[in-house]
């Protein structure tokens, strides 16, 4: 089966792809790599500008999966097939779990809210139920995969290779070497395609 490839412009308030907020986890399995993100930025948000989004959207941890570039159908791209998502609606005025300016997240109120296992996949939001275990990253990444691989039908045992910024340069993952340069604080973490995710939301909220 050849699975489709997200449109981050009709999927706003999804993780983006690669955004974490620590040096995330690269996973291989079959013909896909996985990207394991915690406190990933939704897509709005990453793109800045003057939209105000009817809802926020906590992401607390998210697993992006993507073909391998070069056992990709629809030839080498940069976007995801599904991105799976622990994450929980924000009521006004409460705040989220997203870290602190000093890297510091605060869950006070989001411990009191029930957070949802989720999967964007084409144009579909799909909602597992809530996410059990203790909120760690390990509980939440052991969780996102098994579901990963059960919605795949996959059998294999998946591989760690590193950090999200061991994917680049790797013979299994088919992503080419960057020279982008990552800013030391943000080491691993910000999403080296955030350029063409901004140009395709532009467009999208030009024409609305």
């Amino acid at each position: 089966m050849t699975h489709p490839l997200l449109d981050p412009a009709k999927n706003i308030y999804m993780p983006t792809p690669k955004s974490s907020h620590d040096e995330g986890e690269a996973w291989i399995v079959a013909d896909y790599f996985m990207l394991v993100q915690r406190h990933p930025e939704p897509i709005y948000r990453s793109v800045g500008g003057e939209f105000t989004p009817p809802i926020e959207i906590d992401h607390r941890t998210a697993l992006s999966a993507f073909y391998r570039l070069d056992r990709n159908p629809h030839g080498p791209s940069a976007r995801p097939i599904a991105v799976y998502s622990v994450e929980r609606f924000v009521m006004p005025g409460e705040s989220t779990s997203q870290p602190s300016a000093g890297g510091h997240a605060d869950e006070s109120n989001a411990k009191k809210q029930d957070y949802m296992l989720c999967m964007y996949y084409a144009d579909k939001h799909a909602n597992y139920g809530i996410c059990r275990g203790d909120g760690s990253k390990q509980s939440d990444r052991d969780q996102l995969i098994q579901r990963f691989l059960l919605d795949f039908g996959l059998s294999d045992r998946p591989k760690l290779i590193g950090c999200i910024a061991d994917i680049e340069g790797h013979p299994e993952t088919g992503v080419p070497a960057s020279t982008f340069k990552l800013p030391a604080q943000r080491k691993g973490c910000l999403p080296v395609f955030l350029v063409l995710l901004v140009g395709l939301l532009a467009a999208t909220l030009i024409r609305s």
